[in-house]
């Protein structure tokens, strides 16, 4: 933590500062959508491209972030690291689009159960549903990893 804490948090500020910068432009587009959309559902629809398409921004800006992370931490460099993402971006986001996929599977199964039996089971279930999302994100992470070090370090 003492050696990589710091410029992780930098790499977190970056994306929480990359993640805002759309909305500026499209926040003003969609306010009024938002006004009319309380009285008119059907005006809430229309929202929904631009909340798609910031929600792939964000994807990419964080696929791109992690791999710049694996290349400063292992000390191969940034840039390599960025030229490496956008090289496997496909698989990359093939990987994520599967486990993403199971963790979603996952919270279906815990909320269909709570549902179906109530009670102490359902309580159960309900305080250990974050560990197999939890399971699914480190493994994501480690997948990516793995994939990112094939192409840095191929043998």
């Amino acid at each position: 933590m003492r050696l990589y804490g710091l410029p992780v948090m930098l790499f977190s500020l970056i994306e929480w500062v990359l993640a805002a910068l759309p909305l500026y432009w499209l926040f003003p587009k969609m306010y009024n959508l938002l006004l009319s959309g309380i009285l008119d559902y059907r005006q809430l629809l229309k929202l929904v491209p631009y909340v798609l398409a910031w929600l792939v921004y964000l994807f990419f800006i964080r696929k791109l972030l992690l791999y710049m992370q694996f290349g400063y931490t292992a000390g191969t460099g940034i840039l390599q690291s960025l030229l490496v993402c956008l090289k496997v971006i496909v698989p990359s986001a093939g990987l994520s689009l599967v486990l993403g996929a199971c963790g979603l599977v996952m919270m279906l199964v815990c909320g269909a159960t709570a549902l179906l039996s109530p009670g102490l089971p359902a309580f159960l279930l309900r305080q250990f549903s974050p560990l197999p999302t939890t399971l699914f994100k480190m493994w994501g992470i480690a997948a990516q990893y793995h994939l990112w070090r094939s192409k840095i370090f191929p043998q």
